[in-house]
């Protein structure tokens, strides 16, 4: 993640998040950028957001409503595919100014192995099952 920008990057399997940011912020954070939580998950997660700060859920696990009483924008991101947006994709690839994401490929025969990983959220990036 810090390849691509992040200032700061928590390991969620590595511990307590919510007391890794805590010691480390007292004062709250600015932004949290959630790809794996659901919405239990990251509210307990955005209390460690400060006032003025943003949530964001790449999920759509973002209770947009009940943070912006707390004064904290919430953003639920969702993707809608297009040859246009494909096509951008592409372009950005072929020019070396998109990074591929780490995939882990696992043969039907292995497929419980996959879902044992997503079961007990240990996996990084996407796990693809191949047919």
């Amino acid at each position: 993640m810090k390849s691509l920008g992040a200032h700061e990057v928590i390991d969620r399997t590595s511990g307590d998040v919510i007391k890794a940011l805590k010691a480390k912020h007292r004062g709250g954070v600015a932004a949290i950028i959630d790809t794996g939580s659901d919405a239990a998950g990251l509210a307990e997660l955005s209390e460690t957001v400060r006032k003025g700060g943003t949530v964001t859920s790449m999920k759509g696990a973002a209770a947009v409503e009940d943070l912006a009483k707390r004064g904290i924008k919430g953003v639920n991101v969702g993707t809608q595919v297009t040859r246009e947006r494909l096509d951008h994709l592409a372009r950005l690839a072929a020019d070396g100014k998109l990074k591929a994401p780490h995939i882990q490929t696992f043969s039907l025969e292995k497929a419980s192995e996959a879902f044992q990983l997503i079961v007990q959220d240990a996996h990084l990036g996407k796990l693809v099952v191949k047919i």
